[in-house]
């Protein structure tokens, strides 16, 4: 599985948040793009891959959910890709910043 946390980190450094506001707002883009990735999920997944998926979603800790979704999902880097790009064209950031 791709690490996403420095993409996530370059996204606030783009955006030029103070040091003492850095945590929240990773935590909120963190947030979001948990949420994109679930709504993405439910619609591209069939019914039994979400019930593969279900059991890690209620069992594992944020910080270790992406990486136990990713050995269920093939593509699910893709997917989480695809959401951090929304990310940042929501936020008016481009992909080389």
């Amino acid at each position: 599985m791709k690490d996403f946390d420095q993409e996530i980190r370059d996204i606030v450094v783009a955006l030029g948040i103070p040091k003492e506001a850095e945590g929240p707002m990773l935590d909120s883009i963190y947030e979001n793009l948990k949420d994109r990735v679930g709504m993405h999920l439910s619609i591209v997944l069939s019914d039994e891959d979400i019930e593969r998926v279900q059991p890690i979603i209620n069992s594992v800790d944020d910080s270790k959910l992406f990486s136990e979704i990713s050995q269920v999902i093939p593509n699910f880097d893709e997917i989480v890709e695809e959401e951090i790009e929304v990310i940042r064209e929501d936020l008016g950031i481009s992909s080389g910043s």
